[in-house]
């Protein structure tokens, strides 16, 4: 196996080496096994990719945020990320600011599936909207040509009303971040599928009458009837 033949794995290797880190210290560093770090190193492994992995691997090695993210192979669809598009731009402020998603959601009081649908190109925020994710992301300037003509704004925001949330689910969203919870946390209080919860803060989930009772336990409160359609 040939270890860094990727860009970032040479980064990783070198640094580790640099720093005088075995495979083994570094994956406890990182909570991971010693095998990870080596798929990482060789470009096997996509395990890097993520945020918080980036932001983590950066205080390890001593590293700035921003040397992983532009050493980084992220592929989306086929296409690198890069600050040449409104979500590109955005994802890449984000972690150059070592800010995971939940951070800037919390911040911005979105879920994660909007953020994760304004990164990925499949929604442009309203003007409100892009307020807050400027603000949370440290008062950043977006670049006015990254901003699309008003006609393609509504197309997108069109495309995107497939979702409709309720004042439930709207509750629950707020409920959740009031009490400082990611999804991946609720979920697990709900032992469902992190998907279950995106669902539930999007309008695409049928609350029953028994799931509501765990979910009322889940969010340490009462659901009011009113709420319930």
């Amino acid at each position: 196996m040939k270890l860094g033949r990727t860009k970032l794995g040479r980064l990783i290797r070198s640094r580790r080496i640099e720093l005088g880190m075995s495979c083994q210290e570094l994956a406890n560093e990182l909570g991971i096994s010693r095998h990870s770090i080596y798929d990482v190193e060789s470009g096997k492994s996509s395990l890097i990719l993520r945020s918080r992995r980036i932001i983590q691997l950066a205080r390890v090695l001593k590293l700035d945020v921003s040397q992983l993210v532009s050493a980084r192979q992220k592929i989306r669809k086929g296409k690198r990320i890069t600050a040449s598009t409104f979500g590109g731009f955005l994802t890449l402020k984000r972690l150059e600011l070592a800010m995971d998603r939940q951070e800037v959601c919390s911040d911005a009081m979105i879920t994660s599936q909007l953020l994760c649908d304004i990164e990925c190109g499949r929604y442009f925020p309203s003007r409100d909207l892009l307020n807050r994710l400027t603000k949370a992301l440290g008062n950043c300037v977006i670049p006015p040509e990254l901003i699309p003509p008003a006609s393609h704004q509504i197309g997108k925001l069109k495309k995107v009303t497939k979702r409709r949330p309720t004042a439930l689910c709207r509750f629950v969203t707020a409920r959740r971040l009031e009490l400082r919870l990611t999804q991946q946390q609720l979920a697990e209080r709900l032992k469902v599928n992190r998907v279950v919860v995106t669902r539930m803060e999007t309008g695409t989930y049928h609350f029953g009458s028994k799931f509501l009772e765990k979910l009322s336990k889940a969010l340490e409160c009462e659901i009011s009837p009113d709420l319930i359609t």
